[in-house]
């Protein structure tokens, strides 16, 4: 979306890139790999591109992009989860599960 952006207003460039950088750092910090940062950053950046192109190119064929859309709802199918008073008389669908019941 960044590296879109950039087309449009130059400024972004410098913000895609600084994402690029960050993401690659977290990354390379948790998987600790046998390179050097350069090296694994630009594989980094050619793993998201191809991904980025494998999702897109698939949009493409199927005459669709929902799949770069965002839906959000909330846990028991209401429109809106309840507050104040009504919090208290919740259905069950509005309680958090724990995180092992989550990871089952």
């Amino acid at each position: 979306m960044l590296v879109a952006a950039g087309f449009l207003a130059p400024g972004f460039w410098l913000l895609a890139a600084a994402a690029v950088v960050y993401v690659a750092m977290v990354e390379y910090s948790v998987q600790r790999p046998r390179l050097g940062f350069v090296t694994f950053l630009l594989f980094s950046v050619a793993e998201h591109a191809a991904y980025q192109v494998g999702v897109a190119l698939g949009c493409l064929r199927l005459g669709s992009f929902r799949s770069y859309g965002l839906k959000l709802r909330w846990v028991g199918g209401r429109d809106r989860p309840p507050t104040g008073r009504s919090a208290a008389r919740a259905p069950q669908g509005f309680t958090r599960p724990s995180h092992a019941a989550r990871r089952a």
